[in-house]
């Protein structure tokens, strides 16, 4: 016992040491393409960038129509991919604070700042040379892992955030499934595994729950073989290859189990009454207009994963508040018509790119905010249906 509890004090030590001299050269892709060159790293690019001349504007277009107009219809956006990179590092380490930060770090203690991840929230992106991990606080006592670990921890949105889980995690395993290291993979280090959703789609994806490492309980990993990956998916750009491996990958799943959304379910509302924020101020007159054209008014908590996607696979007009619930619309099959309530100071283009690469008519309906509570931030509070604006659309939809 005691030379176990030694050897953990003079491991923890030394890396809080060999932590004071950490280098991080690389800023970009390119950086770390080059630095692999002299070192035992293997780098391998999976998907090219393909961005359409929208690229620089319809980002900047989405925000102006939003702000300019209470909802606005087939809006052009852009059709494009993302580069994405898998990467081997030796020895390799990586340290998380289950947040805005993850370092990705090699034998000679170089910070690979292209597989690692920067965020603050009040300033958004910030470079490699920020990383938290540079700041010489105490770190985690360092797991050591025999084998190859597969990283998919990126960043703090996964640990809770089922948007982020489908677009950022299940896509690292999506990019594994095409390079040479798909079958020597030993350990999955994941952002959380406590979630009903994060259980559900490892599990179909094949990946058994002795294989996987838990980021939430083990924040400083190391492995003889570290395998990560790089994609580049700024806010609101959506790379099709993304949308088109969970499509495919939920017709599969939903065949093989049999699973189907009730026909009766084909006007749905996706409540946020779980969640408890960006909930509906008028909500009583809102929830009558919806009775009158015949939706059902759905809580995905309620509902086990497969069924989320057998509901979305047979919906015909999807009406939601703006948040994670509205990943499943990456689901739907053509002639769906999603109309999606914005907060006014919530204006996130993610599921409007979605819908339009798959052929789904977007309507976005910008709500004024309602103050209900000083506990929650302005972004969180309530929102109130303008019913006028919403009729016009469901009489147009239905009757126009």
């Amino acid at each position: 016992m005691f030379q176990k509890i030694y050897s953990r004090l003079v491991s923890y030590f030394f890396y809080q040491r060999l932590n004071r001299y950490l280098y991080a050269p690389t800023t970009y892709i390119e950086d770390l393409l080059l630095y692999a060159q002299t070192q035992p790293i293997e780098v391998h690019q999976l998907h090219e960038n393909t961005w359409s001349s929208y690229q620089n504007t319809y980002l900047a277009d989405f925000y102006h129509y939003c702000n300019t107009t209470q909802y606005w219809i087939k809006h052009k956006l852009a059709t494009h991919t993302s580069k994405a990179y898998i990467a081997q590092v030796p020895q390799g380490r990586i340290w998380t604070d289950w947040g805005g930060n993850t370092a990705v770090i090699d034998q000679k203690n170089v910070l690979l700042g292209e597989l690692s991840f920067q965020y603050d929230d009040n300033i958004g992106w910030i470079g490699v040379k920020e990383n938290k991990i540079l700041a010489n606080k105490p770190i985690p006592f360092l797991q050591k892992y025999k084998g190859t670990v597969f990283s998919c921890v990126f960043g703090g949105g996964s640990n809770y955030n089922y948007f982020q889980w489908l677009f950022d995690t299940l896509q690292r395993l999506h990019l594994l499934a095409q390079s040479p290291y798909n079958n020597a993979i030993d350990w999955y280090y994941v952002p959380n595994y406590e979630l009903p959703f994060q259980q559900a789609t490892l599990t179909a994806l094949g990946i058994a729950p002795k294989k996987i490492i838990s980021a939430k309980a083990n924040r400083h990993i190391q492995a003889d073989n570290i395998i990560c990956t790089y994609i580049n998916r700024p806010t609101g750009h959506i790379p099709r290859w993304q949308i088109d491996f969970l499509a495919q990958w939920a017709k599969k799943l939903t065949k093989q189990t049999n699973r189907v959304g009730e026909e009766a379910l084909q006007r749905i509302f996706i409540s946020r009454t779980a969640a408890g924020t960006r909930v509906i101020a008028n909500e009583q007159a809102f929830y009558s207009l919806l009775k009158k054209y015949n939706f059902k008014i759905v809580v995905l908590e309620q509902l086990d994963w497969l069924a989320q996607i057998a509901l979305f696979r047979c919906a015909k007009i999807v009406i939601g508040q703006h948040g994670a619930g509205l990943a499943n619309i990456v689901f739907c099959e053509q002639a769906t018509h999603l109309i999606e309530l914005y907060h006014e100071l919530v204006i996130n283009p993610n599921f409007a790119s979605i819908a339009y690469q798959k052929g789904i008519e977007h309507i976005a309906v910008q709500c004024p905010l309602v103050a209900v509570s000083a506990d929650l931030p302005t972004y969180q509070q309530a929102m109130e249906v303008p019913l006028a604006v919403l009729e016009e659309i469901l009489s147009n939809l239905f009757y126009g």
